[in-house]
Formats: structure tokens, sequence, C-alpha cells
């Protein structure tokens, strides 16, 4: 979504689609937990909403969206791995409209079963999961035709080598994002924290990740950032 001016921020949807109802649908797929899901989910829609409505339409153009947010961590209090939010009275319980949908699939919440108890969305979790063995994913693919068309998109994927490295890349980026936030937690650098919230609320997500694996690049953004003199990190 291209920013309306050179001070708001450009927003890139993972999935953005429309139905034949009319609604439009945002597909977020995180593997990271940045710790700013929430936030960061409300913006994606309100720019998607208002992304519809061209100056000097009623506000009857506006469109509902939905937002599904399927995450490779744990971010919310229930057991549930599935969780709908929307705007609603917190006394009588009334919901004020239907533009506003957000759901939020959990994945590692995800507990397997045979795929014959399954819902269509607790199967959409087993593909997500990974976690089904070689008998249930052929289960799984006989179930949906959707997820066969997955399966088989997937091993396209795979069987491209240059797809195959850009995803490799991109895995070992994230490990690495994460054994320097556990490392860092452990020293107790609250620098390298301090850091990565700083680039985090900047959107530059790769700098973070580098800010992790490579000291020569933390130093960089230390100095970029004004907080190369708290220490000789």
């Amino acid at each position: 979504m291209i920013p309306q001016s050179e001070e708001e921020k450009l927003s890139r949807l993972d999935v953005a689609c429309e139905l034949d109802t009319g609604e439009l649908i945002d597909v977020e797929v995180q593997v990271v937990n940045y710790n700013n899901m929430q936030r960061r989910t409300l913006y994606y829609w309100s720019g998607l909403y208002l992304s519809r409505l061209a100056k000097g339409q009623n506000y009857r153009s506006l469109r509902s969206v939905i937002t599904i947010n399927i995450l490779a961590f744990k971010l919310l209090p229930q057991e549930d791995p599935h969780a709908e939010y929307c705007v609603y009275n917190p006394k009588t319980g009334d919901r004020l409209s239907d533009d506003l949908e957000i759901h939020f699939l959990e994945i590692p919440k995800f507990i397997n079963k045979p795929v014959k108890n399954m819902t269509k969305m607790e199967r959409w979790m087993a593909y997500f999961s990974g976690k089904l063995d070689a008998k249930g994913k052929e289960e799984l693919a006989m179930s949906e035709a959707a997820i066969n068309s997955a399966y088989d998109a997937t091993m396209a994927f795979f069987q491209a080598p240059e797809e195959r490295l850009k995803y490799l890349n991109r895995q070992m980026a994230i490990m690495d994002y994460n054994s320097g936030l556990e490392s860092a937690e452990e020293r107790g650098e609250e620098k390298l924290g301090k850091l990565i919230g700083m680039l985090r609320e900047a959107g530059r997500v790769e700098d973070a990740f580098e800010a992790a694996a490579n000291p020569e690049r933390r130093r960089e953004l230390y100095r970029e950032f004004g907080l190369e003199n708290n220490d000789n990190e």
C-alpha cells in the first residue's frame, strides 16, 4: 500500500484479496515475534480499509476488511489456537460494525488429531504446523482440494534451486536473530535490545536481523542511533 505522503509509512501485505461478496481480506504470515503484532495488525487493517475510499466518496463506499494473522509463535493468552476480535460494547456485548474482523491463528497451539475429526480450519492449521507424518499429509491432501494444491505448490517451490536458497537464507537469518536476542538477554545487554526495538519501530526488519547476528553491523547501527558511547561493545 503506497503512502499518501512522505510522512506516512509504506505497508507491505503478504496477501490482499477481494471476495466475490465484496469483503477485503488481508492474510499475514509472521514467523518471528517482534512484539508489535497487535498494533501492526490494526495499522494494516486500517490502511486496507481506507484504501478503497476515493476522494469525495460517501462512507457507505467503505468495505468490510477481514485480517487473518497466521503466527509461528504464541502471542495471546487463550489456549485455543484461533482467536477472533471485533469492535463491541464491553457492557452489552453489542457489536458496533461488521467492518472490522481480525483473526489470529497461533500454529504452536494447534493440537494434532485424526484428519477425519478436524474442522476445515483445523486442517489448514495442520498444513501450516508441519506436524503430520507422510500418511497424515496424504489424508489431509485428499480431504481438501485447496490443501492438495498447496502441497503441490510447496513441492514446486523447493524444487526451484534459487527459491530454496532464498528460503534457507531467510531461515538462517531468523535463527541468527533469535540466537542473538537470547545471547543478549543472557548477558544482560540492554543496549542491543534497545537498538532492535528502535529498528523494529522504524520498520527496518533486516537491519534488526543483522544487528542480532553481526557485531560489525551492530556497531554501525549503534553509531547511527546514537548508542555507541554506552559501552565498548
